[in-house]
């Protein structure tokens, strides 16, 4: 399980945390076994590289699950079947809006971050966040060391990623394995270049069959607080 390691804590300086937002709801169901393992071999990279990575990893249908947080990378064990379970309704905004909470009233995190959803359809049942509520959230955190990647299905990504104010959007055909793998081929280049200090540019994860766009500035506002 990927919680089924001694955490060793690390330090604050020079690591970057990856949150990670998986989408759980019930269309993802055909594309549960790839899922799973093409979630694990992003993992088995992160681990492999050499750099410092705190890993979040929450499921999203109609409820939010986290299944780890603030973990070292190297104390992380892999998704199993059992914690990858799609089913419901794809409830996006609440997703997106109840992690940014957490991030807003936490110490934990180390002000680097990653957040990641990875979906392959659209909101369709929130409750709890409306959409400008969740694109003021993400104004107020995105900058340079807070970058936000929407990983979706097909061109209507593009738009979704806009809506929602992420940095960038990559788009793909979830129909094929290939397309599934170059989705987190990307997710793992773009997570590699951020803790390497690099700056993250749509070039980057446009791998094979991906396709990225920038769907807002990636510099922060003068007058923007983050």
């Amino acid at each position: 399980m990927l919680s089924n390691k001694n955490y060793r804590g690390l330090g604050r300086g020079g690591t970057t945390d990856v949150v990670l937002l998986l989408d759980m709801s019930g269309s993802m169901q055909p594309r549960r076994d790839a899922t799973i393992r093409e979630v694990n071999k992003y993992l088995d990279q992160l681990k492999s590289d050499d750099l410092k990575y705190r890993l979040t990893v929450k499921t999203f249908n109609e409820y939010v699950d986290t299944l780890i947080s603030y973990k070292n990378i190297r104390d992380v064990g892999e998704l199993e079947h059992e914690e990858y379970r799609p089913n419901g309704w794809t409830r996006l905004l609440d997703a997106v809006g109840a992690t940014l909470d957490g991030l807003y009233n936490s110490a934990s995190y180390s002000g680097r971050t990653l957040f990641v959803v990875i979906t392959d359809g659209q909101e369709n049942d929130s409750r709890n966040y409306g959409l400008q509520q969740v694109r003021d959230m993400i104004d107020r955190k995105r900058s340079e060391d807070f970058q936000f990647v929407f990983l979706g299905d097909g061109p209507g990504a593009w738009q979704t990623g806009s809506r929602l104010g992420f940095n960038f959007s990559v788009a793909t055909d979830w129909t094929s394995p290939q397309n599934s793998q170059n989705i987190y081929k990307s997710l793992y280049t773009t997570s590699n270049v951020m803790a390497s200090g690099g700056t993250i540019t749509a070039n980057l994860m446009n791998t094979g069959s991906t396709t990225a766009t920038e769907t807002t500035p990636t510099q922060k506002k003068p007058d923007e607080q983050i």
